[in-house]
């Protein structure tokens, strides 16, 4: 996508900024933003926002809903690759499928770490996106019973986790407005 965002002069792809307003007008849009160099300003023909589920853009636009809490928390950490079974280090995303948990490994950097994540159903429903957590409240919610044990023993090798509660939102009807006169 960057490629053709380059080849297109008529097309400005801004990346960390927080867009904070927009106007539509007779002849375009006009966005204000505000990132690490300051405050900008840009006059386009359109917006595309993708400023994801807590979207400042799509609040803008008229949909006030907040995100809802999907009774799901993803649980992540990472192994040294050496410390897990060879053959789940093989350069492949693993998804492991159960009815109160999924669990999704794959190698990162390189090849030298092994990225885990695991989501339950749960309760926990604090916003942010890495709130410090621990093998052992992670092990008790997981039915261990069920969980193949390669994949146990890939779980048991971190003490410290992150662990973020996931939102979601209903769709929306409409994805598009038109300029305003």
């Amino acid at each position: 996508m960057s490629s053709a965002v380059a080849e297109n002069l008529d097309i400005s792809l801004r990346l960390g900024v927080r867009v904070e307003d927009f106007v539509a007008h007779d002849n375009g849009v006009t966005v204000s933003a505000h990132g690490r160099g300051g405050v900008w300003h840009e006059h386009g023909d359109a917006v595309i926002a993708a400023d994801g589920l807590w979207s400042v853009m799509r609040t803008r636009m008229g949909y006030r809903e907040p995100p809802r809490f999907a009774g799901r928390t993803a649980w992540r950490a990472l192994v040294p690759a050496e410390q897990a079974p060879p053959n789940l280090r093989a350069p492949l995303i693993h998804l492991w499928l159960g009815r109160e948990a999924h669990i999704v490994h794959y190698p990162v950097k390189g090849g030298a770490l092994i990225n885990i994540v695991v989501i339950i159903n749960d309760g926990w429903n604090a916003p942010g996106w890495s709130a410090p957590a621990q093998r052992d409240e992670l092990l008790p919610r997981l039915s261990v019973e069920r969980v193949a044990p390669a994949v146990l023993g890939l779980i048991n090798q971190p003490k410290t986790w992150l662990k973020w509660a996931l939102f979601d939102r209903r769709p929306l009807l409409n994805w598009s407005q038109a300029r305003w006169r």
